[in-house]
């Protein structure tokens, strides 16, 4: 009762000691790859607030050129009207050009009529006395002398007439430009305006450029920054993946040091060393007497199977042979790596049959039954070690 529950105890500690370092870095990966995901998760938070200021920055230069675009149109419409003001005010200057000549011709006219009418009032003034009896000497009749003083009096009601049409019609003129000045006047202070207009709207238009170049230059900012964390989520997406795949090695590994460890414990795994001998001369003790010192306190780290010199050993599972060689207390000596922590050991040979860096199958001749080193003679000395702790080996067969 008490050796089972030995074993018992002994395969729950071998256990602890194969799974211990493994849980430990398997725990550090996961650790690093619960950080590595947190960090992912952040930079998307941070991806979806810059890609929300990206929109929203996009949104405001849509709006931006909307509006300049009105405002293009409205710049369009004033330059426009501008134009035909001017057009208008080419025309009205023209007009008043004309009518300047025409007023100026006026005057002359009216300065003309106005001298001959002087001049012929005068000579009426100076010879009257002479024009009158000349008139009368000098008329035929009666009717020829009124006809002559109706013709003189005639002459002075046309010059009288003439002249009051000349000044009318100057006036006339002068009254046209002085209305033509007027409009000149309202279409320069209409085009005034809209000048004053097309600068407010140029000064806006510069503003909302401004503005939009701004908008603009800030969505490259915060574009470079996307790709920037893209950049970094693209990183940690290669670690993530990285660490997952260490992550799931390592629970593989654990996983399968588990199905090993079973196999051990279910007797399905080593293969019985010495097969032409089952004879076991020292069995696996943490104190017994060393038969070559006397120590009663010397632990048997294996089992020894007693044997000729000369009969076969093999290799009691698949593995590496990391060693092989000579040893004053081990004699001719083989270690092989079974995986998982698990490695068998084989001392006392007489000969080796196999060399380290070899990898060996089950049930491979290795070696043969010697008594080199520390030994009382011919015998095959079997060690079981996890993680290079020495474990019983009979616990591992049914014999």
């Amino acid at each position: 009762m008490v050796k089972v529950f030995i074993k018992k105890f002994v395969a729950v500690v071998c256990i602890l000691l194969v799974f211990v370092p493994a849980v430990v870095y398997a725990g550090s990966t996961k650790e690093e790859l619960d950080k590595a995901q947190d960090q992912e998760k952040e930079i998307e938070k941070k991806l979806e607030a810059v890609q929300a200021t990206i929109d929203s920055l996009k949104e405001d230069i849509a709006d931006t050129e909307k509006y300049i675009e009105e405002l293009d149109k409205e710049m369009d419409s004033i330059t426009q009207d501008i134009v035909e003001l001017n057009g208008q005010i080419d025309l009205k200057n023209d007009e008043i050009s004309e009518t300047t000549k025409k007023l100026e011709e006026a005057v002359i006219t009216e300065e003309e009529q106005y001298e001959a009418m002087k001049l012929r009032i005068k000579y009426m003034y100076e010879n009257s006395n002479e024009s009158y009896f000349d008139l009368l000497l000098t008329a035929g009749s009666i009717s020829d002398l009124l006809n002559r003083s109706e013709y003189a009096s005639k002459v002075y009601e046309y010059d009288r007439v003439k002249l009051d049409e000349y000044i009318a019609v100057k006036e006339s003129i002068a009254e046209y430009k002085l209305q033509l000045e007027q409009e000149e006047q309202e279409l320069q202070y209409y085009k005034t305006e809209l000048e004053g207009e097309q600068e407010a709207v140029e000064l806006l238009l510069n503003a909302k450029t401004e503005e939009m170049n701004k908008l603009q230059a800030d969505t490259k900012a915060y574009e470079a920054k996307q790709k920037e964390l893209e950049k970094d989520r693209d990183a940690l997406d290669a670690l993530i993946t990285k660490l997952t795949n260490q992550y799931n090695a390592e629970q593989l590994a654990k996983a399968n040091a588990v199905a090993t460890q079973e196999a051990l414990y279910s007797n399905s795994l080593l293969l019985w060393p010495c097969p032409s001998s089952y004879v076991i001369s020292s069995h696996f003790s943490l104190n017994r007497v060393d038969p070559v010192t006397g120590s009663y306190s010397a632990p048997h780290k294996g089992t020894d199977i007693a044997a000729s010199t000369g009969t076969p050993v093999i290799a009691a599972a698949s593995g590496l042979v990391t060693a092989a060689g000579f040893s004053a207390s081990m004699g001719n000596y083989i270690v092989i790596s079974h995986g998982d922590g698990i490695t068998t050991r084989y001392y006392h040979n007489s000969s080796l049959a196999v060399s380290a860096g070899q990898s060996v199958k089950a049930g491979q001749t290795i070696s043969y039954v010697g008594s080199t080193g520390w030994s009382t003679g011919p015998h095959l000395h079997f060690e079981v070690r996890i993680n290079d702790t020495p474990v019983d080996p009979m616990q591992f067969f049914s014999r």
